[in-house]
């Protein structure tokens, strides 16, 4: 028996937030952001990605009132457990651990609030965001790959914004559908 049981509403809420991460995760892990697309295939590159569909959907969800808010901070919460683990594993010493962890936060919540505020906009907003964070380190392949990225966000903003709370705390997401057209990059870039 616990001294301080946890509540079965908070349990839920963590095994929805952790479905939530897991579909956020594959969605990062896409192949063609990193073959096509040319984000880096690093840690960098592929945190950028995490953090990316991460960050849409948190944001999303603390647009759905308090218990959206709610779900939100789960989902954060599951990510950074992730991550912290992923740290520990990785060699990282258990002193640099919450420095680290510390420092992803703040780059999360900046990337979260110019994703979410530049596919409100428009276009060329989210071709900047993605400039100043995806691409800071190594610049996109091309400008055509930058706006199918671009395309790619908006696409997934507004396929969240098409969800409701109770599609989330069932579980369910989905970051949208988007073909692209591996021919047409590669014809652009020669």
């Amino acid at each position: 028996m616990f001294l301080f049981p946890i509540r079965s509403s908070a349990r839920s809420r963590a095994q929805t937030a952790r479905q939530l991460y897991a579909a956020a995760t594959k969605a990062a892990r896409q192949p063609f952001f990193f073959r096509e697309i040319g984000v880096p295939d690093t840690l960098e590159g592929r945190a950028d990605m995490v953090f990316l569909h991460t960050g849409l959907l948190v944001c999303r969800l603390c647009r759905l009132g308090p218990d959206g808010a709610k779900l939100a901070q789960s989902v954060f919460d599951e990510m950074f457990l992730n991550y912290d683990w992923a740290l520990r594993e990785m060699g990282v010493g258990d002193l640099a651990v919450p420095r680290r962890i510390k420092k992803m936060m703040g780059l999360f919540k900046g990337q979260a609030v110019a994703y979410d505020e530049s596919a409100r906009a428009s276009l060329p907003e989210t071709k900047a965001a993605l400039l100043r964070n995806v691409f800071s380190v190594s610049p996109p392949r091309s400008l055509q790959t930058l706006s199918i990225l671009a395309e790619y966000v908006q696409t997934a903003y507004c396929a969240l914004e098409q969800q409701s709370l109770s599609d989330f705390s069932q579980g369910r997401v989905t970051f949208g559908e988007f073909e692209y057209v591996p021919e047409e990059i590669y014809a652009q870039a020669a």
